[in-house]
This record gives structure tokens, sequence and C-alpha cells, in this order.
């Protein structure tokens, strides 16, 4: 038996004790595996998978279930926890295999009959490129990335015991904050086994709350790089937000952003110069959708550039977030920009924005 997965049997070993010693906090255990594939995105990534991807996951959970929290209540009690995935990546040679510790939550879906998973956490991968130990891997070039990942699970419960069929799709990426970061993308079939405390969720009629608009200015910036060993530039966006809310599960609107890149001009000349500075700007809108949980935002952003003179990466964008809620009416975000599969800039900001209720 591969040493690695003995590791993570006896780490499932210590979660059963785990579980046995504080059952009274509710907490459940889960085993799980996955059986995907690499999205070969680009044709310099196909010659590199030999292999499908066989992936396993070690999770404790809970679920919510406090009735004076408004958006425990709005999503119908979910699950919440963390988890550990350990997969490998198509080739153990120059692949390697890839490590990642999450936060996740399983929202109850389709009035409670299905469960729609969303996990964010840190990988790190033990092959990434090297100029002179590994150059053929010109997929990932940074042991540490982002983890993302998302699915719809079924859960089938006898007491205690649970089978959890189900899809997903996972996402490895270093927000080309160093080059060559054409990422990994895996969708998957999975199959987990839970054990822990399976109360019933109630349907409860929706919480009536007020509905607002919400105005606010986002400032942050980022670091990315254009090719391996070249400098690396700061990228700064300063954008506009409105959006609308009706039941406090989501909100939808839309925005405009004004992007400072000046990696884009080394990006377009056939030689590349990178002994003088380039100012480039352009200009984007898009549409907004937030899920709200708690003091918590998960964002997913679509858009199209209006003033772009070059258009070095196509006339859509896309990005996909978390909000942090700091302090009244202020924010603190983490956003992944990028041009469908391709990664842009993962952006550090903070948002300021206040509301105002609907009559």
């Amino acid at each position: 038996m591969d040493k690695k997965l003995k590791y993570l049997i006896f780490i499932f070993s210590l979660f059963v004790k785990t579980n046995i010693i504080t059952a009274q906090k509710q907490l459940s255990i889960a085993y799980q595996q996955r059986y995907g594939f690499i999205i070969p995105h680009r044709a310099s990534i196909a010659y590199l998978v030999e292999n499908h991807i066989v992936g396993y996951d070690l999770q404790i959970s809970k679920q919510f279930n406090d009735t004076l929290k408004d958006w425990q209540v709005l999503y119908k009690y979910p699950l919440g926890g963390v988890g550990m995935y350990f997969s490998n990546l198509g080739n153990r040679e120059v692949a390697g295999n890839a490590f990642s510790f999450y936060s996740f939550i399983n929202i109850p879906v389709f009035k409670t009959i299905a469960f729609f998973n969303i996990s964010i956490g840190l990988a790190y991968l033990t092959k990434y490129f090297d100029y002179q130990k590994n150059y053929t891997n010109i997929v990932i070039s940074t042991p540490l990335n982002v983890f993302i990942s998302l699915g719809i699970l079924k859960e089938i419960c006898l007491k205690k015991f649970c089978i959890c069929p189900g899809i997903s799709f996972t996402h490895f990426s270093n927000g080309s904050w160093s080059k060559p970061n054409l990422g990994f993308n895996i969708p998957s079939l999975n199959l987990k086994i839970k054990y822990g405390n399976n109360k019933s969720r109630m349907l409860i009629p929706l919480i009536k709350l007020k509905s607002y608009k919400e105005y606010g200015f986002f400032i942050a910036c980022g670091i990315r790089q254009n090719l391996p060993q070249t400098p690396h530039f700061i990228v700064n966006t300063l954008a506009f937000n409105y959006n609308n809310t009706r039941n406090h599960k989501f909100k939808y609107g839309c925005g405009f952003d004004l992007f400072y890149d000046p990696s884009i001009i080394p990006r377009t000349q056939n030689i590349p110069n990178y002994d003088n500075y380039y100012p480039y700007l352009r200009i984007g809108m898009r549409g907004n959708l937030i899920m709200i949980i708690g003091k918590t935002e998960l964002l997913f952003q679509s858009g199209f550039y209006i003033y772009d003179k070059k258009l070095p990466d196509g006339p859509i964008y896309s990005r996909i977030g978390i909000n942090f809620n700091i302090y009244r009416n202020l924010q603190f975000n983490i956003w992944l920009k990028s041009h469908f599969f391709r990664a842009d800039v993962i952006e550090w900001g903070m948002t300021w924005f206040f509301r105002k209720n609907k009559n």
C-alpha cells in the first residue's frame, strides 16, 4: 500500500477517535474518494496527463442549527467544517501530488433533496516548474496554491451513517503570482461515507427581512508575472458596486472596474522589453452574484471590457472570491480574476459600502 495512503488512513482513525470523544458536540466525520480527470484546456497540458485523478478527503463537520441566526435558517441549516485532500495529478514524475487543507459548507438545495458544496483553502503541490529540475511542468510554478472545489452531492442516511454520491469541480492555481500558471482543472465523480449526528432539517418559512440596496467602492492590488524569471508587476483595481437584495440569501447587481496593469504592454511585444515602464488602463463592466453566509460572502462576477486598446486577454473576464465583514461598513476581499480557464491575478482589497432600505 502507498505510504501516503497509509498516512491518510492513520489520520482518519484519529478522526474516528475524535468523533467518539466529542460526540456530545454533534460532530460528524467523513471519508470521501474522488475519481476524475484533468481538463486539457491548453494543448501543452495534454502531453502531461498520463493517468486519471484519484483523490481522497477526510472531513470533520457540524450541522448548524441555531434558529436565532438568520442566515442558518435561510439556508435550512447547512453543514460546515474543515477537511484535508490528497490526490495524484496525472503524472507522478512531472506533476507529483496535491495536499490541501480547506474549509467547506454544504448548503441544502432543491428543498433539501441535495446539497451544494463550496470548499476553499490552500494546496501544496509536490512537483512544480523548475528550470533545472522540472522544466517540463509548465502548468504550475509554485508549491503553494489556491484550492477551490464546487460540487453537488446527495445524502442517503441510515441512522448515523450516510452514503453521499456526488460530482465536483476542483481548481488549483497561484493566481499568476509566478509563471507558468496554466492551472489544474479537475472534474470528478465522488463517493463519501459520513458518520455522525444526522438530524433531519425542518422546512420552515423564509424569514421576512428588510430588503435593501447597497452601494460600494472597492480598491485592491495584486502581483503577477508574465513569464518565468521576469519582473513582477503590481496590478491595481478601483471599482464601484451596486447590489440589490430581497431575501438576504443573495445579492445581485452590477459594477464598473478600472484596472491599472503595467504588465500588459510587455505581453503584447514580440520581444518583451522590461527595462521600460508602461502604464496601461482598461475599463470593465460586469454583473454580480453574491451568496450571503452570515458575515462572509461568496462572490461570482462576469463582465466585459468596454475600454481596452490591446485586448490581450479577450473581451470577457470573470471573478470568484470571498468577502469578510470586518467592521460595520468595511469588508476585506480576496478575489481571483481570470479569463476563462486562465488566472490573471489575485486581488487583495477592501470595500467600503453603505446600504439604503427599500420603501
